[in-house]
């Protein structure tokens, strides 16, 4: 028999989540208002940032997966509230989290990277704080258009293949340097 503690949780969390987290965060249906979307990403950073953290780079590669998957979710979702298709947005993000991962490989292996690659890293860096920001701060639209979607994302396991062969092939490339 359910307490009513437990029926104020279960509401509760069916207000933040809908159905449930995993389809909360990993779905490309929907939409994002500001305050999920910024829930969203800071809940993935945290995570990331946690198993980063632990210096196993293996580790922190495979649970980079996930985290880059439901990263590109959340921003597909709030790109679709404020009535976009979000094809800019999800480039910038997939280009913060590749520049993440690869200093996150470099620092691991003690490769130094040159200038040049810093200041690619800190352009897509800046280019990712202005798309938070608009993200974040731009309202949603009263009437949705839920049938907006990027181009990139009509296969988001394809679109997450790619990067993945992206990621892979640049650590060979990188840990061949060394």
């Amino acid at each position: 028999m359910e307490t009513k503690q437990d029926k104020i949780i279960n509401k509760i969390n069916k207000f933040i989540w809908g159905e449930s987290p995993i389809s909360f965060y990993f779905s490309y249906k929907g939409t994002f208002n500001r305050l999920q979307f910024f829930g969203a990403i800071i809940t993935f950073c945290l995570l990331f940032n946690f198993v980063g953290v632990q210096g196993i780079f293996w580790l922190t590669f495979l649970f980079s997966v996930p985290v880059f998957y439901g990263m590109i979710a959340a921003v597909q979702k709030r790109s679709r509230d404020i009535g976009k298709k979000g094809t800019g947005f999800i480039l910038i993000y997939s280009l913060f989290l590749y520049c993440g991962n690869i200093m996150n490989f470099a620092e691991l292996q003690n490769i130094s990277l040159n200038i040049i690659c810093y200041k690619v890293m800190f352009v897509v860096m800046v280019a990712y704080l202005l798309s938070f920001i608009l993200l974040l701060f731009i309202r949603g639209k009263k009437e949705k258009d839920l049938s907006l979607t990027s181009p990139l994302l009509k296969s988001p396991i394809k679109y997450l293949s790619i990067w993945i062969g992206i990621f892979l092939l640049s650590y060979i490339g990188l840990w061949l340097m060394k």
